[in-house]
């Protein structure tokens, strides 16, 4: 009974899988774009003390510190985490965005996630896959 159990449960796990293969791989891509971002992550304060650093970026560092401070003193934000990294993307892009809507409607296209929802916009950490995206949309009649 168990072995049985344990086989429909791989048979529907496979099935699942191949349905839905490229939305995997996807997601396997976009984990792997974050995890890049979080790795390559500098503590803000560490980052200040960095003489490699450019000063006008210490600067804005500094500012949001300042507006962090502020919203804490003066709005009562409760203190958090955030904004207490900095990912130095070299003056380049890391992420491109492909929207989608029907030709002269403001009808968007929708991506649907098992679990996540439906979002009306789709990430890339890869230039290439976002412009195969937006070609794979625009022979679908989409306007991009």
């Amino acid at each position: 009974m168990v072995k049985t159990g344990l086989k429909i449960f791989f048979v529907a796990l496979l099935l699942l899988i191949l349905w839905y293969h490229q939305l995997i791989l996807y997601g396997i891509s976009q984990g792997r774009g974050q995890l890049n971002v979080i790795m390559n992550s500098r503590e803000i304060e560490e980052v200040l003390q960095d003489e490699r650093i450019a000063d006008s970026v210490k600067s804005k560092l500094k500012l949001v510190g300042e507006i962090k401070q502020f919203t804490y003193d003066q709005l009562g934000f409760d203190e958090t985490d955030n904004y207490e990294t900095y990912f130095d993307q070299q003056g380049k892009p890391i992420l491109w965005v492909v929207t989608g809507a029907k030709p002269f409607a403001m009808e968007p296209k929708e991506w649907d996630f098992p679990f996540l929802g439906s979002v009306p916009y789709k990430g890339f950490f890869v230039l290439h896959k976002a412009e195969e995206e937006e070609r794979a949309l625009a022979r679908n009649n989409w306007d991009t």
